[in-house]
């Protein structure tokens, strides 16, 4: 997948999602993504266990809900500075 890029701003004038046309991102709220950056680490993979460390399951529901709607949203996984 090629993106055509825009000098003014360094990002991708298209996305998956406008290319594809099948479904545009979600819009979430800085509250909402804060919470669900939240979510993610809460219930992240011990590597000891390799489950949750709340449930125990590996990759619980509630981690690939949260996983799911900030990729849908097209936002980072973690706070910009994490990286």
């Amino acid at each position: 997948m090629t993106h055509a890029w825009s000098t003014a701003s360094h990002e991708p004038a298209t996305t998956f999602f406008t290319e594809h046309g099948w479904r545009s991102p979600r819009n979430l709220s800085d509250t909402q993504v804060r919470d669900l950056r939240q979510r993610l680490r809460r219930h992240a993979n011990t590597p000891l266990t390799g489950g949750c460390t709340v449930c125990g399951v590996p990759s619980c529901p509630s981690w690939r809900n949260a996983y799911d709607q900030l990729a849908a949203a097209g936002e980072l996984m973690a706070e910009p500075g994490r990286w």
